[in-house]
């Protein structure tokens, strides 16, 4: 997988494909507020309430930290 790093300002955009515009709404110390624009079909997950499949860790939370 290829990745990318970008830095924008307040107001500038990125889009990403045809269907999807992400626009830098605000930076305030370490806090970044993006606006997301796409069709509502697209699926915008929050990585720390829905990690992706491979970064999931389905064990029982008795287990979770024990590496």
């Amino acid at each position: 997988m290829a990745g990318l790093v970008l830095s924008r300002k307040v107001g500038q955009r990125v889009f990403v494909g045809d269907g999807l515009a992400i626009t830098v709404t605000s930076v305030r110390g370490s806090t970044v507020k993006l606006h997301f624009e796409c069709d509502r079909s697209t699926n915008i997950r929050r990585e720390e309430l829905d990690p992706p499949d491979d970064c999931r860790d389905d064990r029982p939370r008795s287990e979770k930290g024990k590496d």
